[in-house]
């Protein structure tokens, strides 16, 4: 098993993979299609949920393991934590600081980044 710092690395390397999926689809669902931000930010976030989940569990979380219902139900629900603090960081730096709306969601992506590390870790691949 690696190291919880370790662990932490590979998780983030796996999460700059999710965010520039997640980055790329809110961008062309919010910047060139119009679509509002809070949706854009959720559909977007919903792949880069699957993407890393099948990272996570092959690269970061070895836990010898095969896929699962039971741990993708954990990761999607560690994940919807997660979105749960990225949402209103999103809103306010839009609404209340006038953020360039791209710009926020990925501000917001990295506020949740820890809620997501410490909940696969203790949670869905322990």
């Amino acid at each position: 098993m690696a190291s919880t710092k370790k662990q932490f690395i590979l998780f983030c390397a796996v999460g700059g993979v999710g965010t520039i999926i997640d980055l790329s689809i809110f961008t062309i669902l919010n910047q060139l299609l119009h679509i509002h931000y809070i949706l854009s930010s959720i559909l977007s976030f919903s792949v880069a949920v699957v993407n890393n989940y099948v990272l996570n569990k092959r690269w970061t979380f070895t836990d010898g393991t095969p896929y699962s219902k039971k741990q993708f139900v954990q990761f999607a629900s560690i994940s919807l934590l997660a979105l749960v603090v990225r949402i209103p960081v999103l809103v306010i730096l839009v609404e209340h600081f006038s953020v360039w709306e791209p710009a926020a969601n990925f501000t917001a992506i990295i506020a949740a980044t820890i809620v997501n590390f410490i909940g696969n870790k203790l949670w869905t691949f322990r």
